[in-house]
């Protein structure tokens, strides 16, 4: 890219960003004029911090042009250039992406939150027809009903839910099936937990 806006004498400027950091490389004809980049107090004659950004995973580029006519003379970019506007419109491109990263990975934790709590809810179904027959499935889903989504996992919610199944189950079985029962289910949530 630096090669061909040299052999076609671009004016203009690149603008190097990731979701944290962005730099600007102002060219007039192919020819690099100054580089600026977040925390810089003025534009600056070296590409370092310019480059370094261009290397960082996920970095992106765009190229800004000007066209500067042969019957004109040519204008200082550096001058002519709206620098605040063009910085601001940078700053907020970059909180864009950071907010869009934000919000994906909340939906992507959401997802993954609810995945847990199905595979732990067909497992503990399945433990309950082991220890207490068919009836045991609807036991497990009224007694996990009474929870609130947030605390489902936690230690105090867990023990709520076992409590409250223990009591429900005394009808249909005896207590050593129900501490089996609970006991199997303690370790099948504890290695759903783990694979976290």
């Amino acid at each position: 890219l630096l090669a061909r806006l040299k052999t076609d004498r671009i004016s203009g400027c690149l603008r190097i960003y990731t979701a944290e950091r962005v730099a600007l490389i102002f060219y007039r004809d192919g020819a690099p004029l100054g580089f600026f980049h977040d925390g810089a107090a003025q534009i600056e004659t070296s590409a370092d911090t310019s480059m370094s950004i261009a290397r960082l995973p996920g970095a992106k580029i765009d190229v800004l042009t000007t066209e500067v006519s042969a019957e004109t003379a040519p204008t200082d970019l550096l001058t002519t250039l709206d620098l605040p506007a063009l910085w601001l419109e940078a700053q907020q491109q970059v909180a864009r992406s950071r907010r869009e990263r934000q919000d994906e990975q909340l939906r992507t934790r959401a997802r993954q939150e609810e995945e847990l709590r199905a595979a732990v809810l067909d497992m503990l179904r399945e433990t309950a027809v082991r220890h207490i027959g068919r009836i045991g499935p609807s036991l497990v889903d009224k007694a996990f009903e009474k929870l609130p989504a947030e605390s489902s996992f936690a230690g105090e919610g867990l023990a709520t839910f076992y409590a409250g199944l223990g009591r429900a189950a005394k009808l249909v079985a005896g207590s050593s099936a129900i501490k089996a029962m609970i006991l199997e289910m303690q370790q099948g949530v504890a290695q759903q937990l783990e694979t976290l």
